[in-house]
């Protein structure tokens, strides 16, 4: 008995460690972008050394994709809930808007990881030749897809190239 709760203590633990050093890097991805983070950032001020992040991550890209992965796990993030029944254009205009709603509460959040998750995107979008935390590919980018697809709805014969025009000026205004 005594040995199954001195396990269940140590899994706990590693747990909670592997939580702290997520979140660490996390705020130090997004405040130095991935290039500029560093090993000794990320558990600075943690009190636990360097070697905490091959024992659970194996690399600090290992934690940025446990990281990444988390991210995608956790948001809830905007999304179309049946494209079907948007079938007049005042229905369409209330899904635009409560799609943008969405996405601007997403990027606007202060509490964490989702202020993270918007740090961490703006300095990917900003840095496009730094390595990436692929946070645009991973989980922005199939939510665009899904923004692009509602604009489409609402653009007489869906002109693909109207389409993409409007779906980026409104993306980009919005983030």
């Amino acid at each position: 008995m005594r040995k199954m709760n001195q396990e269940n203590v140590g899994t706990n633990r590693a747990a909670e460690s592997r939580r702290k050093l997520m979140l660490a890097g996390m705020a130090r991805f997004a405040e130095k972008g991935y290039s500029g983070a560093s090993v000794r950032d990320i558990v600075g001020g943690l009190g636990c050394s360097v070697q905490a992040i091959s024992l659970h991550f194996g690399s600090k890209e290992g934690l940025a994709v446990a990281i990444v992965e988390e991210l995608k796990k956790t948001f809830v993030l905007p999304a179309v809930s049946d494209p079907a029944s948007i079938t007049t254009d005042r229905a369409w205009r209330v899904a635009v808007k409560r799609f943008v709603s969405d996405l601007i509460e997403l990027m606007g959040a202060k509490d964490e990881p989702t202020c993270y998750f918007a740090a961490l995107y703006r300095h990917e979008s900003a840095n496009l030749h730094a390595k990436k935390v692929t946070l645009h590919e991973e989980i922005m980018m199939p939510v665009f897809r899904q923004f692009e697809q509602l604009i489409a709805l609402g653009v007489p014969g869906r002109d693909p190239s109207i389409v993409r025009l409007a779906t980026l000026s409104l993306w980009n205004n919005v983030l």
